[in-house]
């Protein structure tokens, strides 16, 4: 593992020093930058190049939102941890939507969670790495395989339309054999393509047709079909020009295993961390509260400041355990598991609207046997990262979810009343929610 660089912004030195000290003991290399104002951070953020910021929302001249919103503004993708010592739901919505990688409240846990967070920073980048390096590798040997077939003198056969084979060249001859002349087109074919269906269409509609076959050697080809002209026969016929693309599909097919083992890990890092904030530190803050609720009883009559203290505390408790709850839902609902997708979908647009002042409505029919666990995950995802762009971008006052299930097809639909999205970006490799989405669709 490379050497850590953390960027830690705080203006109390108790705190940055206890943050310090935990951050030390787990990454005993680990670079560690300090400032007690953003602007100052801001100023050396280029040059230090860190691999995480851990900020305290509220410090002198600007605050943690104002600190992503600058970040956002200068195309910075660094993670970010904003710290508060008061929880605000408002402003974990606002820091989330700024892009925030986590929003935390400065518990009298939060310091020894310091290291578990960097880790899973790390982590992450860990697995984009990898992920970017294999998608680096199949361009490459997909550049080479291209770079190979535009050498070559292309495979080519004339049909006509009795859906004859009756010419081909030397090249077709190498790749499919001889004596192939007056024989049936799909005798080249496995039983499962159906190439006659495009080949009438390119003969009669004059229309250029593309297919990717598969041949009697499991070999797997792209297929250019085009309109021919007559044969000495007076038969209209169709050219096909063939490209052999049985590699690139192996990568592809290694790349949609690659996408679907990550995702898969996600799924299991999220579920495992979720299981931890509630049996562990869900646990923990309950018996804080319960130990509160005794103590009330002993509190001295008469003594407002230590009352209204006390009250505080337990106010702080109570939020803590409300954001737990909240962070571990998020990171894995237990009612998708318990009561499946439909079930599931319900209860986020429910959260989701009542967060975000947004009206929320949901139309789902599916039947009541419940899909297979890794579709009922991916299609909660989906719509969860689709309701996610709504928050961050869409600026809509309304969102309709319809999920429908029609025999062997799922349909799912979000939209929303908002400000819309440019083909450009849609696009734009740097729209990763949306590459998530259909990455993810691919796999299922």
């Amino acid at each position: 593992m490379k050497r850590v660089k953390v960027t830690i912004i705080e203006d109390e030195d108790a705190h940055l020093e206890l943050m310090e000290r935990t951050i030390k003991r787990e990454f005993p290399d680990a670079h560690i930058d300090r400032f007690d104002e953003i602007e100052r951070c801001l100023d050396s953020v280029d040059q230090i190049n860190p691999d995480i910021i851990i900020t305290d929302y509220l410090l002198p001249g600007m605050n943690g939102l104002e600190f992503l919103e600058e970040l956002q503004r200068r195309h910075k993708e660094i993670p970010v941890v904003v710290v508060t010592g008061q929880g605000d739901e408002n402003i974990a919505v606002k820091a989330m939507k700024l892009g925030a990688y986590d929003y935390i409240v400065k518990s009298a846990d939060f310091f020894s969670l310091v290291p578990s967070i960097i880790q899973k920073v790390i982590r992450r980048k860990e697995l984009k790495k990898a992920l970017q390096e294999s998608q680096a590798l199949y361009e490459q040997e997909r550049n080479k395989l291209n770079s190979i077939l535009a050498s070559m003198v292309t495979p080519l056969a004339v049909i006509n339309e009795n859906m004859a084979i009756n010419f081909v060249n030397p090249v077709f001859e190498r790749a499919f054999g001889k004596d192939l002349l007056g024989k049936p087109c799909h005798a080249i074919f496995s039983k499962s393509c159906d190439v006659n269906e495009p080949c009438r269409k390119a003969i009669k509609d004059r229309q250029t047709q593309n297919r990717e076959v598969e041949d009697i050697n499991g070999r797997i080809w792209h297929v250019t079909i085009s309109p021919g002209i007559e044969d000495e026969g007076g038969m209209v016929t169709a050219v096909l020009v063939f490209q052999d693309i049985t590699k690139r599909k192996a990568y592809e097919k290694q790349l949609r295993h690659l996408s679907e083992r990550m995702i898969n890990l996600q799924e299991e890092e999220r579920s495992r961390i979720s299981r931890e904030l509630h049996d562990e530190l869900g646990q923990v803050l309950t018996a804080l509260k319960f130990d509160a609720a005794w103590l009330k009883r002993y509190l001295p009559d008469g003594k407002v400041t230590v009352t209204k203290r006390f009250q505080e505390m337990c106010d702080l408790i109570d939020g803590s355990l409300n954001a737990v709850r909240r962070i571990s839902t998020d990171l894995r609902p237990g009612i998708l598991d318990d009561m499946g997708l439909g079930a599931a979908i319900e209860w986020h647009a429910s959260e989701f609207g009542r967060r975000l002042g947004i009206e929320c409505v949901t139309l789902i029919d599916l039947p009541k046997k419940r899909l297979a666990g890794h579709l009922e995950t991916g299609v909660y995802r989906i719509i969860q990262e689709a309701l996610t762009n709504v928050a961050r971008h869409a600026k809509a006052s309304m969102v309709t979810i319809s999920i429908k299930q029609n025999k062997e097809t799922l349909f799912v639909q979000v939209q929303d009343n908002g400000s819309g999205i440019e083909l450009t970006q849609i696009q734009s490799p740097l729209s990763t929610g949306i590459s998530s989405m259909r990455e993810r669709t691919e796999i299922l």
